[in-house]
């Protein structure tokens, strides 16, 4: 069947890129340190190759800091400030767990996961 293209299997690079959503979603109120508006996904799982989107749904501005283990900001990716309705892109290009936050609000974290 596959010989005689009756059954086509894409590679992997592909169909991830074409299935899978990699977006951060910064929603309204996530400034707001007794609020809930964490990062929608909290932990977003990818295959190496792809690129994340984060886009800021709240009210005020945001930033996006890569952090290492210890929570110190390095170089990996940092975006400019996001104003409302601003994206940033970055693509993971190595497996690992990467950490950011937002510099003016410390207390929002999340991770993106490269498999």
């Amino acid at each position: 069947m596959i010989e005689n293209d009756v059954l086509v299997i894409e590679d992997s690079e592909t169909r991830f890129s074409k299935n899978i959503d990699a977006t951060v979603v910064i929603p309204n109120g996530n400034s707001g340190i007794t609020n809930v508006g964490f990062y929608l996904p909290l932990n977003l799982e990818i295959p190496v190759g792809v690129t994340v989107t984060w886009v800021n749904n709240d009210s005020v501005p945001h930033n996006i800091q890569s952090q290492d283990d210890s929570g110190k900001v390095t170089d990996i990716f940092n975006s400019p400030p996001l104003n409302t309705g601003d994206k940033f892109e970055y693509t993971f290009d190595e497996e690992g767990i990467y950490k950011y936050h937002c510099s003016w609000h410390p207390w929002r974290i999340g991770l993106i996961t490269v498999n």
